[in-house]
């Protein structure tokens, strides 16, 4: 923006605010502690769209996204943050005004925010999206196969599929116990699952 609105709040000009650090490490409990406050919100904002090809940096960028595409919470308040900042620059646009250098800045981030809020909308429907955060963590050949686990034996449960449709998903998993050597610590793993206390 212009030198007397550069002391407007990036609530705002978000385009004009100040670059917030992304953390090497994006985790459920950082993201529970930070997103959707002052400060998470900057993050945010600076992170519309990867500002480096660092593979650490990367893959916390993804992870930042698909964490807040999995939280319906966090996923409500970044999308009506963004279109908030999206009718802003269109306003600042439309309003005219603007040096080309404000403009195009500007322009710049409507688009990114636009592009933030495809990828919210296409990450919210991925696999195990609908689970918890904490499964932004897996990876998504590894989300396919608990989400059609855990949905076979809800339909299972709920009378909706039958003991051959359990088989069937496991074969094609390739997770079929009765077929291979299951070592009793597996098991033991698995009946913990069962106890009351598990969570």
């Amino acid at each position: 923006m212009t030198e007397s609105t550069g002391h407007r709040s990036a609530v705002d000009t978000p385009w004009d605010a100040p670059v917030a650090e992304l953390p090497d490490h994006v985790t459920p409990r950082w993201c529970a502690q930070t997103l959707t406050t002052a400060a998470g919100n900057a993050i945010v904002r600076s992170h519309l769209e990867p500002r480096s090809e660092d593979r650490r940096y990367r893959l916390a960028w993804e992870r930042l996204w698909r964490m807040i595409s999995f939280d319906p919470r966090w996923r409500r308040m970044t999308r009506d943050m963004l279109i908030g900042d999206r009718d802003r620059a269109r306003r600042a646009l439309d309003a005219g005004g603007l040096s080309a250098k404000d403009a195009t800045r500007v322009r710049t981030y409507l688009h990114a925010t636009s592009r933030a809020l495809e990828r919210i909308e296409r990450e919210s429907a991925a696999p195990l999206a609908w689970a918890s955060a904490s499964y932004a963590e897996v990876g998504p050949r590894t989300r396919e196969t608990i989400e059609a686990l855990a949905l076979t034996v809800d339909d299972y449960l709920s009378g909706q599929a039958t003991r051959e449709d359990l088989r069937a998903v496991l074969a094609g998993l390739d997770l079929n116990p009765a077929q291979r050597d299951v070592p009793e610590q597996a098991r033991e793993r698995a009946r913990a699952h069962r106890r009351p206390h598990a969570r």
